[in-house]
């Protein structure tokens, strides 16, 4: 059995744009995490919306190896970065959970169209459905 390094990656109070690699966000759950490909930006927790940072409880970031990332962030890439990680966000922990998620972010999940929905969560059209029926 091999046994591979662990190789931490930037701290999350900044914003940092990845230009090789993977950098990974990990919450205190060790069932969350985001994924910040080379291309992506990480916005820092002051840019994300209140829900998201709740959602997601990051507290640290490993990355691959050689991975790399620069501080120097446009407001373009601040941009997209947040809606990386709220794309991410919405696929994260139970449907019930990502369903208030939604909400919390202005978008009330019993006005979606169910197949609609279901993409947005990362489920399908018959879990929202069973979900919304109890939410």
């Amino acid at each position: 059995m091999s046994y591979f390094r662990y190789t931490p990656g930037p701290p999350l109070e900044q914003p940092f744009t990845v230009t090789s690699g993977i950098v990974i966000a990990y919450g205190v759950s060790s069932r969350i995490s985001v994924r910040i490909p080379a291309g992506g930006t990480w916005p820092g927790h002051a840019a994300l919306p209140g829900p998201i940072t709740d959602h997601l409880q990051l507290g640290e970031t490993g990355c691959m190896p050689g991975s790399t990332w620069t501080d120097a962030v446009t407001p373009d890439a601040l941009t997209a970065g947040v809606a990386l990680i709220t794309a991410q966000a919405l696929t994260v922990h139970p449907i019930a959970e990502r369903m208030d998620l939604l909400g919390r972010l202005g978008h009330q999940p019993r006005t979606l169209n169910q197949v609609i929905a279901g993409g947005l969560l990362g489920c399908s059209r018959e879990a929202f459905s069973k979900s919304r029926a109890t939410y």
